[in-house]
């Protein structure tokens, strides 16, 4: 195979034409500049190229190559600049007409692209370009063009069912709904089988208002996919607005919903278990036990319906109930690790060190690379008195966690709380006091044990600030109350 260069100086003469020594010059120099633009040796390939501009400054091959270069670098005053020379120079070249439209659509000159798009669509025929023209004249906020490009792209190509929704869009945005739906009926009619069209229709009917047309667009939907829990759960809210059902209402009727998955049950609920942790809102307690009862009477065998079980009676203080919940689940499920994280918490929490221990060394088994199983098995250990190994445990922790992880304070407080067993008080609050100082406290709980050793010390009023603190970021009320009340 012939170099490249020895390829150009070949073609030079062909057909009995010969070319100057000056004009062999220029071929090479443009070799070396389109080898440099491949190299991404921008700035070097940019100096031969404007060189070269000098002498033939109408040259579109050159300008096309500075347009790419300079959308390499992200300069698309430049890149447009050279664009569209190249465009004008040589219009009816496709590939300048491409590049042009990429610069002019990355440089959010919507209408150009849309010109340069038009132009090549014309010339090549391809639906692809027809229909990028359209979208940058939408884009534009031409939207009465939009829609001529989109009439004009169905003219040629017939009802192509992408094109058509995005026609639907803007005729929304015009506020022309019923040529909205026109559009969507007269596509539903050319493709009758297609249930998504059908849903589209639905979708669009609930999004502007019109309930009747809506509710009679799903049941249509529903005769064909008697499963789609979508188009059930659309076709309840629509009757259920109608009658004028309460919240609580509503969510029941969809619990007890034989035909509703569980995931999309639990989906439901999630917020409202949110809305309880965010805000305490107590109000929704009696109906969250409610529904998760129902939850797991209805799928005994299903680890989700237990765990939100847990969650709520973790939430509602029902710890006891809780434990033996997220026991239930990992029984069925041992595969997310945050249940177990949750159940040895609340283990910690009621001091059932013989059953945390059980639990961590389980868990350790399955999540060797998780910090919780060693923090929990340290705070089993240090229960008992066994100070090597809670130091050891507290050690393994901050190893496989990190200095950041999120269990970095409740292991910071689990090696303070080893040196405090030892009797060095001062070292203690050293550890304590060194992590509030560098580190973003995330845990109520370091907060909590700086105000025991700060009392430790003598120092009440400090203490108190620091429960307050440890109030103010979740921790127990009661217990942390009971602490700063006492004399």
């Amino acid at each position: 195979m012939l170099p490249i260069f020895l390829l150009i100086l070949f073609s030079i003469t062909l057909n009995g034409q010969r070319y100057s020594e000056e004009e062999m010059k220029k071929q090479a120099l443009f070799v070396e500049a389109n080898k440099l633009k491949l190299l991404s040796k921008y700035d070097e390939a940019i100096a031969i190229y404007d060189r070269l501009l000098k002498e033939d400054p109408l040259n579109a091959t050159i300008h096309h190559d500075l347009a790419r270069i300079y959308m390499a670098k992200e300069d698309f005053d430049k890149a447009k600049d050279h664009g569209s020379k190249a465009v004008r120079y040589e219009p009816g070249e496709k590939w300048y007409l491409m590049t042009y439209g990429e610069i002019c659509e990355w440089a959010q000159d919507y209408k150009d692209a849309a010109e340069s798009f038009g132009k090549l669509a014309h010339l090549t025929g391809d639906i692809r370009l027809y229909k990028r023209c359209a979208d940058n004249l939408a884009l534009a906020g031409d939207l009465k063009a939009a829609i001529a490009a989109y009439t004009e792209l169905e003219e040629r190509f017939g009802k192509v069912p992408d094109m058509i929704l995005s026609k639907v869009d803007i005729w929304i945005s015009l506020g022309e709904d019923g040529n909205a739906e026109k559009e969507l009926k007269e596509l539903i009619n050319s493709q009758p089988e297609d249930v998504f069209l059908r849903l589209e229709l639905a979708d669009f009917y609930a999004a502007r208002g019109y309930g009747k047309k809506a509710l009679k667009a799903y049941k249509e939907v529903l005769e064909r996919e008697p499963s789609n829990e979508f188009v059930l759960l659309a076709i309840r809210k629509l009757e259920e607005g109608e009658d004028g059902q309460s919240e609580t209402k509503r969510i029941s009727a969809l619990i007890a919903d034989e035909r509703i998955s569980l995931d999309h049950k639990i989906t439901v609920l999630i917020p409202l278990l949110n809305r309880l942790t965010q805000s305490g809102d107590v109000s929704i307690t009696s109906e969250l036990l409610l529904w998760t009862g129902m939850l797991v009477h209805d799928y005994p065998g299903e680890a989700k319906s237990h765990a939100i079980r847990g969650d709520v009676l973790a939430l509602s203080e029902r710890t006891d109930e809780a434990i033996e919940a997220y026991k239930r689940t990992l029984s069925l499920d041992k595969s997310v690790y945050v249940v177990w994280e949750q159940l040895m918490f609340l283990l910690l929490e009621e001091r059932q060190f013989a059953n945390l221990n059980a639990i961590a060394e389980e868990a350790l088994d399955y999540y060797p690379n998780q910090a919780g199983p060693y923090y929990f098995l340290g705070m089993s250990a240090l229960s008992e008195g066994n100070i090597t190994a809670a130091r050891r445990m507290a050690d393994e922790a901050h190893f496989v966690g990190g200095p950041g992880g999120t269990l970095s304070g409740p292991t910071t407080v689990l090696r303070s709380r080893i040196m405090e067993a030892e009797g060095d008080t001062e070292k203690a609050w050293d550890i304590i006091r060194n992590y509030i100082e560098e580190s973003e406290v995330k845990d109520p709980s370091v907060y909590e044990f700086a105000g025991d050793l700060l009392l430790k010390k003598g120092l009440k009023s400090q203490a108190d600030s620091m429960w307050k603190r440890a109030i103010e970021m979740g921790g127990n009320r009661d217990r942390l109350t009971q602490k700063i009340q006492s004399t």
